[in-house]
């Protein structure tokens, strides 16, 4: 007989698990603050001015204010009691002095030789009314602001899990020797 060995064998088999890889991109958000200030204007206006003077053409029409016009008629009554009383005193003197000549025609005749005459004006006067204009201004104040930007800028933050690959042993190998039983190799015929 022929001894034989029995052997069994199994293959051994490698198992991978594969894990990819994978990136985590948190980018959050940034912040934006803008605060504008109020812009101050200003503007200061003076108003022109216009004055119109028309005291003299009132006058020369004969309208006055009522003190005025009672200052005026005192001062013409005063002109004319004045011019009254001295003439009224040169023909007294005259009449005191009759020797020197009879002033009595010249006396009663007075009156025909103070004859108004009329003379055409222009009423107004020319360059009565008194025109002044003061022109007015205006002035502009600006303030202007700037505004005021706060940026706060957020990290970008990047995880990578690196890819992986893990081997292991799906089966591991076998190798089964086995011999036949002793009673078996040994020939008990002999």
């Amino acid at each position: 007989m022929v001894p034989q060995i029995d052997i069994h064998q199994v293959l051994g088999q490698i198992g991978l698990r594969y894990t990819p890889q994978q990136w985590q991109v948190d980018a959050p958000a940034g912040r934006l603050e803008i605060q504008n200030a109020t812009d101050t204007l200003d503007i200061q206006y003076t108003p022109g001015q216009l004055t119109i003077d028309q005291t003299q053409a009132f006058a020369d029409e004969g309208l006055r204010a009522p003190i005025e016009f009672m200052r005026h008629q005192a001062a013409l009554a005063a002109e004319a009691a004045a011019n009254g009383t001295a003439s009224t005193a040169a023909w007294g003197q005259r009449f005191l002095h009759i020797e020197k000549g009879d002033p009595t025609k010249q006396y009663v005749s007075r009156y025909a030789a103070e004859q108004r005459q009329f003379r055409p004006t222009l009423v107004p006067g020319p360059f009565s009314v008194h025109i002044h204009y003061q022109p007015g201004s205006v002035q502009i104040y600006v303030d202007v602001q700037p505004p005021r930007v706060e940026e706060q800028v957020q990290p970008v933050r990047v995880a990578l899990t690196p890819e992986r690959v893990h081997a292991y042993a799906a089966q591991p190998p076998e190798l089964q020797i086995s011999s036949p039983p002793v009673g078996a190799l040994i020939d008990m015929r002999k």
